[in-house]
């Protein structure tokens, strides 16, 4: 007799089991408040979610640690390649701050970028604009890219003129040619050494007293002036030798070492 109730009871449930699945064969699984757009499949219709548009990124420029500047940096870099319908992006890798430096209350970034196949050199000003807020204010470019191949960059000045003051900035890198003769542009008659490490820059502004630089430690240098000011002297020495070749006169650079005007953005 159990035997067989347990049979009857095995063909209810078989029955019941068979009514579920036809009534959900066809019908919507959607909730009263589910996404309205579906899709179909094999069937069944299943709700599939609707993302609401995310807003577009923006540029930023209020900062509240050093953290927050270099992040507003590098975020701000690939915006405007977006804007100017550029095909790539920056990487962590393309951008380079050589130099963080606090002048009065404002910060100073100086950072070599990787922008598409042209390396370029790069300042930054955040302004102190609140008791721990800083505002970006500025971005200068350099125009020309830096030396690349033999020929590495020992120096590269970049000048540009704010409503207020003059900013000098550059880098000092490693060199691998160079010449006893300053007029000597003959790439075969320049001596080669790899390495050879920069160590200080004496540096004349105007008729400003000469200043020196020293560049061990910190391969950046920034020099706020008066409005119009420019570099008159400057002198390159490597070890405790100077250097003939890397030697400025009236603002006048020896080929092959960059001078340029910067592209300036002021932000505000």
């Amino acid at each position: 007799m159990k035997k067989y109730m347990s049979i009857f009871f095995a063909i209810i449930l078989l029955v019941l089991s068979g009514c579920g699945a036809a009534q959900t064969d066809g019908q919507t699984t959607q909730s009263a408040d589910a996404p309205k757009s579906t899709a179909t499949a094999a069937g069944y219709t299943y709700a599939r979610p609707t993302p609401s548009p995310s807003p577009e990124p923006a540029m930023r420029f209020v900062a509240e640690t050093l953290t927050d500047m270099r992040d507003i940096i590098f975020s701000n870099e690939n915006l405007i390649l977006a804007e100017e319908g550029a095909t790539f992006r920056l990487i962590k890798n393309d951008m380079q701050i050589y130099k963080t430096q606090l002048i009065d209350e404002d910060y100073y970034f100086i950072a070599r970028v990787q922008d598409s196949n042209l390396v370029q050199l790069r300042l930054y000003i955040f302004d102190k604009t609140g008791e721990n807020q800083w505002t970006l204010k500025a971005r200068l470019t350099g125009k020309d890219g830096m030396n690349a191949g033999p020929q590495s960059i020992l120096y590269q000045i970049i000048s540009a003129d704010l409503p207020d003051c003059t900013i000098i900035f550059g880098l000092v890198g490693e060199l691998y040619v160079y010449t006893d003769d300053p007029n000597e542009q003959d790439i075969t008659k320049m001596h080669e050494e790899d390495n050879l490490r920069v160590t200080k820059m004496v540096v004349s502004v105007a008729d400003q007293k000469a200043v020196t630089l020293d560049t061990a430690d910190d391969w950046g240098y920034i020099i706020v002036a008066e409005r119009g000011e420019r570099i008159k002297e400057l002198s390159v020495y490597a070890g405790t030798r100077e250097l003939t070749r890397a030697k400025v006169r009236n603002y006048v650079v020896p080929y092959p070492y960059l001078n340029s005007d910067a592209e300036v953005i002021q932000y505000k």
